[in-house]
């Protein structure tokens, strides 16, 4: 019987893994959140943002590591989307992205950014 429950705390251990998305803020002005979900316009290329902003922070995410979660590059992106809206930012310009699979994280890089 105990040797049952010590599988079944195991099993749940790796079903809650948690992904995790890390702020550094690269300014000292702050902004009200907006919702969640915000409309923020995104890009891949700083040459084509086209008007003055402001760089709120980076952001750096890696999924989870259980094999059932959602390791694409769309998985990043919406955690990129809503840590940026809790910051206020209007844009984002992502940088490095990376979809793992079922034994892989994905991860990346961003910039959470404000247009002046």
């Amino acid at each position: 019987m105990i040797r049952l429950s010590s599988i079944g705390l195991t099993a749940v251990v790796l079903l809650v893994s948690c992904a995790s998305t890390s702020v550094t803020r690269l300014s000292s002005k702050t902004f009200p959140p907006k919702e969640k979900g915000c409309a923020l316009e995104m890009f891949t290329d700083r040459a084509r943002i086209g008007r003055p902003y402001l760089e709120l922070a980076t952001l750096t995410h890696v999924t989870n590591t259980n094999a059932f979660g959602d390791h694409s590059t769309d998985a990043v992106v919406n955690a990129f989307r809503e840590q940026a809206c809790e910051l206020g930012a209007d844009a984002v310009l992502l940088g490095h992205l990376f979809g793992g699979g079922a034994d892989v994280r994905g991860s990346g890089q961003a910039l959470a950014l404000k247009f002046e």
